[in-house]
């Protein structure tokens, strides 16, 4: 038979309140913060290390568990600012939304400047590339 925490982490076992903090708190340090960002990044060790934190924090995650919950609390971030920028909609209250917001809010791909939606067309117009070629 399976033992509790084996148990736990194969079905994903609920994060507590004070545990989804913690896990905010250390992926908001600069040092992990731009782990999923960044392709060529070590993101499993970069989690492998998220993981340690928790776990001197009595917390105790697989790297799967906390990839999968940090996805989830981007997700749902979007969803909110998606939902609440937009007139004529319910404003949507979600615990976590100041403390992740103060780790994606200022990223330019979740939060564009005002008028401007990011492409592949109009990244490269804030650095000038579209006057490139023209006499």
């Amino acid at each position: 038979m399976a033992s509790q925490s084996q148990q736990e982490n194969q079905r994903g076992s609920n994060w507590q309140g004070r545990e989804v903090l913690a896990l905010i708190n250390i992926w908001g340090d600069e040092e992990y913060r731009h782990a999923n960002d960044d392709p060529f990044s070590r993101k499993k060790k970069v989690m492998e290390k998220i993981s340690s934190r928790l776990a001197e924090l009595d917390y105790i995650r697989s790297v799967t568990q906390i990839t999968n919950k940090i996805k989830q609390l981007k997700t749902k971030y979007k969803q909110v600012l998606d939902n609440n920028r937009r007139s004529g909609r319910a404003r949507i209250e979600w615990e976590y939304f100041d403390e992740v917001d103060a780790i994606l809010g200022a990223r330019p791909a979740i939060n564009p400047p005002a008028g401007q939606v990011l492409d592949s067309n109009t990244v490269g117009v804030a650095s000038g590339s579209r006057d490139r070629g023209k006499a």
